[in-house]
């Protein structure tokens, strides 16, 4: 099975062009060829094997722009053009003149190093170091204790208490020039929705008109006293899938 961006062969494999919307799989994310951009040289290397992704940390004190909730970020982070499915084999670049739904699924979860908060997004501008201008709206894991996750928008996450589960899921909905609404939720090893860990966002983020939008992947912390390790290692399964709509 291909990965995200280049699904074209999987979409194929059952059953090529045409294929219905009525059974369409999420789409494992490889983002070892994404570009990266990592302001303070925290990431090492970023590895794929078996559908997870493992980042390799450098040393680091910590900060507080390395939060998802600070209004400078400069958590490392890797990013490529969101990717629409038509349907037939084919795929589109979702802009802020959109309407687009996007799903997301994180899982297997491992951070034995430090308490890190290890992320996906949509987003505008995933260079810059301003949570304003990177425009963020996605979801996360944590730890420590049992794994938990929740969601983030701009310099805003919401997040339960932890409980044991298997996997977050998040829907994000998105209109020409805004984004809408959030939800993540958790689910167990059987898919059944586990009730502690589950947030819900509406919100009126706006984008500039005619801009390409990007997919974001990386490592944040939990506070600005959070130290790395070198060598430390951060794992997480990344599948998603998005439609663009026709209103």
């Amino acid at each position: 099975m291909a990965v995200y961006p280049s699904p074209q062969s999987y979409l194929t494999s059952l059953g090529g062009s045409g294929l219905s919307f009525g059974n369409v799989p999420l789409v494992p994310v490889d983002p070892t060829t994404w570009a990266t951009n990592d302001p303070n040289g925290i990431l090492n290397s970023v590895s794929y094997a078996g559908g997870v992704t493992s980042f390799t940390m450098n040393a680091s004190a910590g900060s507080l722009t390395y939060r998802l909730s600070d209004p400078t970020q400069e958590y490392p982070r890797l990013s490529t053009l969101l990717r629409a499915d038509n349907g037939d084999g084919t795929f589109t670049t979702c802009t802020t003149d959109d309407y687009f739904i996007v799903y997301f699924r994180l899982r297997q979860f491992s951070s034995p190093g430090f308490d890190a908060r290890p992320f996906i997004a949509i987003c505008a501008d995933p260079t810059s170091t301003a949570a304003s201008t990177i425009q963020p709206f996605g979801g996360f894991c944590y730890q420590p204790g049992n794994i938990g996750g929740g969601l983030w928008s701009l310099t805003s996450t919401e997040q339960n208490g932890n409980a044991a589960f298997d996997a977050l899921h998040g829907v994000a909905i998105f209109a020409p020039q805004r984004g809408i609404q959030i939800n993540t939720f958790g689910t167990d090893a059987s898919g059944i929705r586990i009730p502690t860990i589950h947030q819900d966002r509406f919100i009126n983020q706006s984008y500039a008109p005619g801009q390409d939008l990007k997919v974001m992947v990386g490592v944040a912390t939990a506070s600005g006293t959070t130290a790395i390790g070198g060598g430390d290692v951060v794992q997480l399964a990344y599948e998603m899938q998005a439609f663009r709509l026709t209103p």
